[in-house]
């Protein structure tokens, strides 16, 4: 037996702010964790490639040799901290476009256009090692579920509180 759904019958958004805030924080630590991590793999490789051994390191020699690697590192580690955090802050931009659009009477293209911003935010956030950082299924369902929203009648309590939540985030 199949049960049709009314509009009226519209399931809960499939995200929550406080979810995707904490998405996007385990992110930025995970993005700034994973060259260094990525380094210590790498470095037995490195030290036969150099034919060093784990001994040379801690002379003044090896460690200034290495110093300039270890400064790429950190500098890659903070590149991929602060890309994680644009994305933060373009989800954060789009939902303050689309609440203030929600604010304004009859602003139907306007509500629209920002639905449809803030779903390809949620949909086009990426890490810097091209994972997303929103499950896919549900950011499709959440910006459906708004641009549909949008185009009716207008936005929900529930998803305006949704998009406020992700409005008030800060990088």
């Amino acid at each position: 037996m199949m049960i049709l759904m009314t509009d009226e019958e519209a399931p809960a958004l499939p995200l929550t702010a406080g979810g995707v805030r904490r998405r996007l924080t385990v992110a930025v630590w995970w993005s700034a964790l994973a060259w260094p991590a990525l380094a210590l793999a790498l470095t037995p490789f490195l030290l036969w490639w150099l034919d060093m051994g784990i001994g040379e390191l801690t002379t003044a020699e090896g460690a200034a040799g290495v110093m300039p690697a270890a400064i790429a590192v950190a500098y890659f580690a903070w590149q991929a901290a602060q890309s994680v955090r644009a994305e933060q802050r373009t989800i954060a931009d789009k939902a303050r476009d689309l609440d203030f659009a929600a604010t304004l009477p009859d602003n139907h293209s306007q509500l629209s256009r920002a639905a449809h911003d803030f779903g390809t935010a949620l949909l086009s956030a990426y890490s810097p090692f091209n994972t997303r950082l929103l499950s896919r299924q549900a950011a499709v369902t959440a910006a459906r579920q708004i641009s549909r929203e949008a185009e009716a009648e207008g936005l929900k309590p529930e998803t305006v509180q949704f998009v406020r939540g992700l409005a008030r985030m800060t990088p």
